[in-house]
């Protein structure tokens, strides 16, 4: 969920930017009054009100529930972005109140603008209001609609496939990169100090989704904010087929849980998403467990012949690389049904979407 962590950084940089220029706020507000009439009247984004629903602006909807698949996520606007007062009715609006991204977890690309039809259902891109698709820069664009394509933050990736052990991994590292594996892997290696296990986390584990939450919401709160929230969390994991988990625990402790992540598959595909390490734990890193981790994945997919790519999503440039990761580029191509929408995503993008300030890849 690379692009929720983008889009807060947005969200932030974007009231910055409308409380430090009240003039430039007084002419959107002004713009967005007028759409806000259009709307009532006609369809901006391309999908026409039932009469019956009335006027959408004043009779509130039901909550629009998020979705968190491997190959596209449904994010509803109101629960991620702190819009100015005018602003806010147009997310409230059964038509207006979410955005559909096509891609992976880990902004990467899924079907691209050639094959999004397919790895996402008619229903949901009929409906979406913003409709986002991720393939790589300069892609053929649908001429059904128009686009407005901006850069995001290179995706990081791991080719295995030619991969036969552990040998052929560390080979790719630099020098200091190798010297950080086996230093890290001495100490992890230990038994007696710590417990390592890769295993399947089946629909409906409960008990074991009860134990990784209070984790990564440690993890999320100690780095700056939690992309999913308990329910959200939850449900991904509990409803998503063929997940798996990475377990790291303190011998000493009975078992308690260090760090975890799942492992989300796709294709011949493996990310490792959500995490959570125990900070207040010293074996986290005096045992490096969250590095470990992702060398613990890197050995499953070289372990599995129907496995090329371990795919640790965006941003962190100098962490992945270090450790053998190369970023590959991708776009996000929105797609708009009219000229008032394209140029009204054209101005807020270039307005506030700043990649260099909104990615974090240093």
């Amino acid at each position: 969920m690379a692009l929720l962590e983008i889009s807060k950084r947005a969200d932030s940089h974007y009231q910055m930017a409308m409380k430090s220029s009240e003039k430039e706020s007084d002419v959107w507000d002004t713009l967005y009054k007028e759409v806000a009439e259009t709307f009532q009247n006609r369809n901006l984004v391309g999908s026409s009100p039932s009469p019956a629903a009335g006027n959408s602006f004043k009779e509130k909807h039901k909550d629009l529930e998020g979705i968190y698949g491997v190959t596209y996520q449904r994010y509803p606007i109101a629960s991620y972005i702190q819009l100015p007062g005018v602003l806010q009715p147009f997310v409230q609006m059964p038509g207006l109140d979410h955005i559909l991204l096509i891609g992976r977890p880990t902004a990467d690309v899924s079907g691209g603008l050639q094959g999004y039809r397919d790895v996402c259902p008619k229903q949901l891109r009929a409906a979406a209001p913003f409709l986002i698709v991720l393939d790589k820069p300069g892609a053929e664009l649908d001429p059904k609609y128009r686009w407005v394509t901006f850069p995001l933050a290179d995706v990081f990736k791991l080719d295995v496939s030619k991969m036969k052990s552990m040998d052929d991994y560390v080979k790719l590292l630099s020098k200091k990169g190798r010297w950080n594996f086996k230093d890290r892997q001495k100490k992890f290696n230990n038994k007696a100090v710590i417990k390592c296990e890769y295993v399947p986390l089946p629909q409906g584990s409960e008990d074991m989704v009860s134990e990784l939450w209070p984790l990564y919401k440690q993890t999320g709160e100690a780095n700056g904010f939690c992309v999913l929230t308990e329910k959200e969390f939850r449900k991904f994991h509990l409803r998503t087929p063929g997940l798996t988990v990475m377990l790291i625990r303190d011998v000493a402790q009975e078992g308690k849980l260090i760090t975890f992540c799942t492992g989300v598959r796709v294709d011949d595909t493996i990310m490792p998403m959500w995490c959570g390490t125990d900070y207040d734990n010293p074996l986290a890193r005096s045992c490096s467990t969250y590095f470990n981790m992702l060398y613990e994945y890197v050995r499953v997919a070289i372990a599995d012949p129907e496995i090329n790519w371990v795919d640790l999503g965006a941003s962190r440039r100098q962490a992945k690389t270090s450790i053998g990761f190369q970023g590959y580029p991708v776009s996000a191509y929105i797609r708009c049904k009219n000229v008032i929408m394209e140029s009204i995503v054209e101005t807020m993008a270039e307005q506030y979407f700043k990649p260099t300030e909104l990615i974090a890849d240093p």
